[in-house]
């Protein structure tokens, strides 16, 4: 694998622990293939660019948990910009952070340069 960027490895690191398909998984390896980054720069990557800013005026107390059972576990150190909108975006979705990174990982379309 190759380097990640300088800006990633001079952030504090958060640990994130998620339980995630093997699809999603093996999607999550292709686009740090394809990218020339390591699995935790493409997760870094995103978290940062795909989750929506957001504020806490709306804060669901209620998560959703239940979904589809992951049978691939993710453990990275993240950045900890990207592991603080994760836990904003989870705050007011109302989803637990295993849903919220699969469908991130799912949905990513990588910029063209």
């Amino acid at each position: 694998m190759t380097k990640s960027s300088t800006q990633d490895s001079n952030q504090a690191r958060i640990p994130l622990s998620v339980l995630v398909s093997s699809s999603t998984f093996k999607k999550l390896v292709e686009l740090s293939e394809e990218q020339g980054l390591t699995r935790r720069a493409m997760l870094n990557r995103i978290l940062n660019h795909a989750v929506p800013k957001t504020t806490f005026n709306q804060v669901s107390k209620d998560f959703k948990y239940k979904g589809t059972k992951g049978d691939k576990q993710i453990n990275y150190m993240i950045n900890s910009s990207a592991w603080y909108k994760l836990e904003s975006f989870k705050a007011n979705a109302g989803k637990s952070k295993a849903r919220i990174v699969q469908s991130l990982i799912n949905n990513y379309q990588p910029t063209k340069v």
